[in-house]
């Protein structure tokens, strides 16, 4: 068992590896999340809960949580909605936005970065200013710029306003429970933004969230074709490059992070001991 940031994480496994050196280069985007409480606290299913199911595979969910090239088509509606407060959204699909393997089966996706300026468009200046005067200026704009998703390996992950635990219940059977945040210490206003944002796009009449179910139905019907026997997962392989600390990384319409869990799963279901993504790569270059 081990926590960070009071997130409890806990494994059944006695041969699991160190804590600190799995949760490794993810602290930075937890303490991201965590920082947009001005007392670096969130409150985790107080302000609610979805759950659903679907006829799918557990690992659907966790490819689709981190995947960037359906956004564009699933979820176009919602874009355009979305644009109205966040404007660089129009260029989504085109926006330089990177994805990274973590290492031990984590991933990232960033969904936008905001300059100073489109912080101040996205935010409003009091609660900018409450964030500065706890977190100080850098590290608070760092907060209020980056937004993204995370996966941590194997069935969590972060969204901008939810935590997301991924439950399989059979092969094709999978629940997922979506615990809405709220930020301790932040204005009303705030976290209830926060709760109807989450609405527009997660709830069960969203503009986003049924998109994917309904298409996390079809992938388990495709999976299933025996004429189409393999799903090739090379999208912007030859691409991929690697970061100063060792990371694998690609632009977000690529596979690169969908890719890194399946290095994970592979390696646990050969028994092989773990090596993380920076390490494994400095001995493969």
């Amino acid at each position: 068992m081990g926590s960070y940031r009071s997130f409890v994480f806990a494994s059944l496994n006695p041969d699991v590896h160190d804590f600190d050196t799995h949760i490794g280069p993810a602290r930075k985007y937890i303490d991201y999340y965590c920082d947009l409480s001005p007392t670096g606290e969130i409150t985790v299913g107080r302000t609610g809960i979805y759950k659903h199911q679907y006829r799918g595979n557990w690992k659907a969910q966790l490819e689709g949580s981190v995947e960037g090239y359906h956004v564009w088509h699933n979820h176009r509606t919602a874009i355009d909605i979305m644009s109205k407060w966040v404007p660089i959204m129009k260029q989504y699909q085109n926006l330089p936005m990177k994805a990274y393997d973590l290492g031990f089966g984590h991933n990232i996706i960033e969904n936008y970065t905001l300059t100073d300026e489109q912080v101040h468009e996205r935010w409003p200046a009091e609660f900018i200013d409450l964030l500065i005067n706890a977190h100080g200026r850098e590290r608070a704009m760092n907060t209020l710029r980056h937004r993204f998703n995370i996966v941590l390996f194997p069935n969590m992950a972060i969204l901008e306003y939810h935590v997301r635990v991924i439950r399989p219940l059979a092969a094709d059977h999978t629940e997922v429970r979506q615990y809405h945040t709220s930020m301790v210490g932040a204005p009303d206003a705030i976290n209830q933004r926060r709760v109807r944002e989450h609405e527009f796009f997660y709830g069960p009449g969203g503009a986003g969230g049924p998109d994917d179910l309904a298409t996390f139905d079809r992938i388990q019907q495709g999976m299933e074709a025996h004429t189409a026997p393999w799903v090739l997962f090379n999208r912007g392989l030859k691409s991929e490059e690697i970061s100063p600390e060792g990371l694998r990384v690609g632009h977000h319409t690529q596979e690169t992070q969908q890719r890194a869990p399946y290095y994970e799963y592979r390696r646990l279901m050969e028994g092989k001991a773990p090596v993380p993504s920076r390490i494994r790569l400095a001995a493969a270059g």
